[in-house]
């Protein structure tokens, strides 16, 4: 019987279900702080969307990638 190897790196699907439902829950908190900061009166509540979007979610997906990368 033959056997396949997946490259380093490659996406599973595990890898790929856990990076949407990551990915989700920052959409989301982002959503949440944003709007919340914006029915609060807050002038600057748009820096939630560059800071989340732009670090905070990156962030999120690199741990997903090296968490699952021993699977």
């Amino acid at each position: 019987m033959a056997t396949t190897t997946q490259p380093q790196g490659a996406l599973t699907t595990n890898r790929l279900a856990t990076g949407r439902i990551v990915s989700g829950i920052a959409t989301m908190l982002t959503l949440g702080v944003a709007f919340g900061l914006l029915a609060l009166g807050v002038g600057f509540f748009w820096v939630a969307f560059p800071v989340s979007f732009g670090g905070v979610l990156p962030v999120m997906l690199g741990a997903v990638a090296l968490v699952t990368t021993a699977d």
